[in-house]
């Protein structure tokens, strides 16, 4: 669905289904913008020969949607999944390989052309250690061009802490520095939000994401490396999370911003914050209720911005059966 935003409210064009070649679409599902008028989509199709990973480009035109033909990312769902726009045609999709119980944290880049898409290899930014042990609770974000960060639980350490690496596109595939490590304990509800084409703010929540502090760091990357600012608190009680910044709108841009904004549910409710980074700290707002239970699920990519007033919408699943839900607000 399209939405049209018009002052604080939202309109949506007709759904548009994603096609079938099997028997239904299953999570993860998401996507990202390749343009104002272009997007890809990622999600898990249930097939004859079992469930795979698919992609698929759309074109939006007015209100409407159009989808190209799928092509296969991997012949195995993801347990965790993360996909972010390079570049007008160029896009990374960093997931757990979930075939035989291992986790292996796995990249592709693609390529779209026209309504077709191209796929590089395979390649690992974590190598499982044994069962059900690996990259979790995945996040990306594009930091310029060729550059894009990468953060995740690594379920390979006895913590199971937090790490970052930086992904670069050499031709049709991504090469990965060195993982440095933003927690030394049980991280999850991870997601990350560039804020220029060297930093970045990953949150995340402590005692594995299944509520604990919700924490934040900057990170700073203008090669390959990765240093962090100091580790701020700035919920006592998260689950779900889910940042963005103003330069997320319409896709890739090469803008810098020092605000961003924070969506996150608690073991009752659910929140919106606006922050900043000031001299490598991250601060927060008070918090806002959006929604007066805790949310089912944001959607993908859940909070999205606007424009460059600091309006923003942040959309999830709300209610009991889950309904689709979205909501205009502003941070100022």
């Amino acid at each position: 669905m399209v939405g049209t935003v018009s002052g604080n409210n939202l309109a949506f064009g007709p759904p548009t289904s994603v096609p079938e070649q099997g028997y239904g679409i299953a999570t993860p599902v998401m996507c990202d913008l390749l343009s104002p008028t272009s997007f890809v989509v990622v999600y898990a199709e249930v097939l004859d020969e079992g469930d795979v990973l698919l992609a698929r480009p759309g074109t939006i035109s007015g209100t409407d949607v159009m989808f190209g033909p799928s092509k296969l990312v991997e012949s195995s769902v993801p347990g965790s999944m993360s996909v972010s726009t390079i570049s007008s045609s160029v896009f990374v999709v960093c997931y757990t390989d979930g075939s035989n119980d291992f986790a292996h944290g796995r990249a592709r880049v693609g390529t779209v052309s026209g309504s077709d898409i191209t796929f590089g290899a395979q390649v690992a930014f974590l190598t499982s250690a044994g069962n059900f042990q690996g990259a979790d609770s995945i996040s990306t974000a594009r930091l310029d061009s060729s550059r894009f960060v990468v953060c995740y639980r690594n379920g390979n350490s006895g913590s199971e802490g937090g790490e970052s690496k930086i992904g670069t596109i050499s031709g049709s595939d991504a090469v990965f520095s060195t993982a440095r490590a933003f927690s030394a304990v049980s991280s999850g509800g991870i997601s990350v939000v560039s804020l220029s084409t060297t930093t970045f703010v990953v949150c995340y929540v402590e005692s594995g994401g299944e509520g604990g502090s919700l924490k934040a760091r900057r990170g700073s990357s203008p090669a390959a490396d990765i240093t962090y600012g100091p580790e701020s608190e700035i919920a006592p009680d998260a689950t779900r999370v889910s940042a963005a910044a103003i330069c997320d709108c319409y896709g890739p841009m090469d803008k810098s911003t020092s605000d961003f904004i924070v969506q996150y549910s608690s073991s009752t409710r659910s929140y919106a914050m606006c922050c900043s980074v000031l001299s490598d700290e991250v601060y927060a707002s008070s918090p806002t209720e959006y929604a007066d239970e805790r949310t089912y699920e944001f959607m993908p990519r859940g909070a999205c911005g606007l424009d460059s007033s600091g309006m923003y919408a942040i959309c999830f699943a709300h209610g009991s059966p889950p309904e689709g839900k979205c909501r205009v607000c502003q941070c100022l």
